[in-house]
């Protein structure tokens, strides 16, 4: 499942992890309020998942096996099938509101068992992200790109949507890119195991960076740094339409 407050607060104590900042208002309020330990934490940059993910001795899953985690091997719209989402199987827009503790929307859970597969949060992969990669990518296996598609924007790969995303964005198809060295309020992770995955000998890596626990800069407010702007394009639905989402 996704790694907890509780989880994550566990390597803030052991002098790894950056803190979250936690801002009123936002899920990061709950990040050390024991009542919500079982929550999924949020607030996390890229580099902040990855570096939790190698004190627990694992990483973060590629693109390519998060979906697989998320659907198994049938072809179907979501983690539970084809039918349409509703509050009473995932947190998604119009339902808490707020995140909800891991575990407890069993009807998001994937056909492996997997929970939380759509809504709650957001989860970072380790992909750098690319919206053609799948077009030309080996079949199996694909380790991602092996470095970002905008040299002036890099962005990873966020997959499973959250408890603000509608329904399209919870999809086991749907990807965002996102800025790796900003942290957001509906964006987590999990870990994966590692079992004989090697990356391309031309992978980029992510640097430290300027915003590593997404602090903001001089002059920025909360508002700004919890600003989500890009725009995604999926792939054609069974109704052969494509769907595109700009966000802000």
């Amino acid at each position: 499942h996704e790694v907890t407050n509780e989880m994550y607060n566990a390597c803030v104590e052991a002098g790894v992890c950056p803190t979250v900042i936690s801002l009123e208002g936002r899920s990061t309020e709950q990040v050390r309020n024991p009542l919500f330990a079982t929550h999924p934490v949020t607030g996390i940059s890229w580099n902040m998942a990855r570096k939790y993910c190698e004190w627990a001795n694992v990483r973060l899953p590629t693109d390519a096996e998060w979906e697989f985690a998320a659907r198994g091997t049938a072809v179907q719209l979501y983690p539970w099938g084809n039918e349409d989402p509703d509050c009473n199987m995932v947190n998604m827009r119009g339902c808490s509101g707020l995140t909800a503790p891991v575990g407890a929307n069993p009807g998001s859970n994937s056909p492996f068992e997997v929970m939380d597969m759509a809504g709650n949060v957001w989860e970072w992969t380790y992909d750098w992200y690319s919206d053609m990669y799948y077009h030309f990518a080996f079949s199996m296996n694909p380790a991602g790109p092996a470095t970002y598609q905008d040299p002036d924007y890099p962005r990873k790969s966020v997959r499973g949507g959250s408890f603000l995303s509608r329904p399209n964005n919870l999809r086991t198809a749907a990807r965002l890119g996102v800025d790796p060295f900003f942290a957001y309020e509906d964006v987590g992770f999990r870990c994966a195991e590692s079992l004989g995955f090697t990356l391309p000998p031309d992978y980029v890596g992510v640097g430290d960076g300027i915003s590593i626990g997404g602090d903001p800069e001089d002059g920025d407010t909360p508002e700004w740094f919890y600003r989500i702007g890009h725009t995604s394009v999926t792939c054609p639905d069974p109704a052969n339409q494509i769907h595109i989402a700009i966000v802000f």
